[in-house]
Formats: C-alpha cells, structure tokens, sequence
C-alpha cells in the first residue's frame, strides 16, 4: 500500500515535478538539477535539519515505481490532473473546453503539415486535422509518494511550501489531494 500525495496545477507539470517536491519535502532524487538541490538545502534550513537523513519525510517516502517511466526509484512522479485534458499535441484543455482543443489540434496538424516536403508525411498531417479528437490524461500534477499516510500537519506545510513554490515560478495551484493505493493479489485455483 501507498500514499500519493498530489499537488495540482494548472501547467504541465514534468516541466516543473522535481523542483516543487524538493521545495516541498527537502528531499532530492539522482537525476535532480542543481535548481531542485537548492530548493531541498532551503528547505533543510528552515527547518533546523543538518543531516537530509534525519529528515522526518525521509523516512516516509516510497518509491514511485511504475508511475514515473524515467526513474522508478523517484519518490516523485507527474500525475494525471481531473477535470483537464491534453490533445495530443501539447494542448492542455478543461473537460468542458472540446471545441478550444480540437481547434487547437487542427490548427497544429496544419502547422506541422506546412513545415513536411511534399509527400506522404505531409499528407498525413493534413489527414490527421481532419480526425475527430482525441482526449489523453493531462499531466498538471505533481505526485510524492510515501509507505504510510503522511500527518495532516506534513500535508499542510507541504502544500504551504508548493503553493509558494508556484508563487514564485508563475504557476497556478489549484488543490491537493491524498490518494490510497492498495494492490489486491487474487490467488486463482488451477488444475494442471
């Protein structure tokens, strides 16, 4: 079982994922930028930690596992955000904005389509504007993943810590939410 605490925005998140949860929790990953790690030593500061080991949410984190395909030993992944979705081509869009996204994927089907030499690809491009739309999961979250339900006081400053984050950076915090992940393995009798 695990908790996923979710951070969401209003931005594509994988822009931005690793830099929030390290303002948020101190903690950095391998493949952090230098940006991230100066955030995490802020946050270590301001709360009187000298050693990242003996920091209480280090204890707490899990690893992401198969919800971030870069680095599954990440306790930070993006996370699909409700109520929004991304056409495909970069374009992320409320639920109730259809038209507004599938304008926007015409109008970038045709774009791409200027830019192929005659042929075959260029063809496609023109076919592909003339496709009725399609919706994916918009990515605008930010997700910290922990082996147990982190306090409702670790929940607070952490979105206290993200809303500044975003303050800081232009980018729009809209909620956060805690998530319980339970797998269930049913053993399935088999004659062999």
């Amino acid at each position: 079982m695990k908790y996923i605490f979710v951070v969401d925005t209003e931005q594509y998140a994988g822009n931005f994922e690793r830099e929030m949860a390290a303002a948020m929790t101190g903690l950095v990953t391998e493949y952090c930028p230098a940006s991230a790690e100066r955030l995490a030593s802020k946050y270590l500061e301001e709360k009187g930690i000298v050693d990242p080991f003996n920091n209480p949410i280090y204890v707490l984190t899990a690893c992401a596992g198969d919800h971030n395909d870069h680095n599954p030993d990440s306790y930070v992944s993006v996370w699909p955000t409700p109520g929004w979705f991304n056409d495909g081509l970069g374009g992320h869009f409320r639920t109730e904005q259809e038209t507004e996204a599938l304008e926007h994927y015409k109008q970038e089907c045709l774009k791409e389509a200027k830019k192929q030499p005659i042929g075959i690809s260029k063809d496609s491009w023109i076919e592909k504007s003339k496709e009725s739309l399609h919706k994916h999961y918009a990515y605008l979250s930010v997700a910290v993943f922990f082996m147990s339900q982190p306090t409702p006081e670790i929940m607070k400053d952490m979105f206290f810590r993200a809303k500044k984050y975003a303050k800081e950076n232009d980018i729009t915090v809209t909620n956060c939410r805690l998530i319980k992940e339970e797998v269930v393995h049913t053993e399935i009798n088999i004659e062999v």
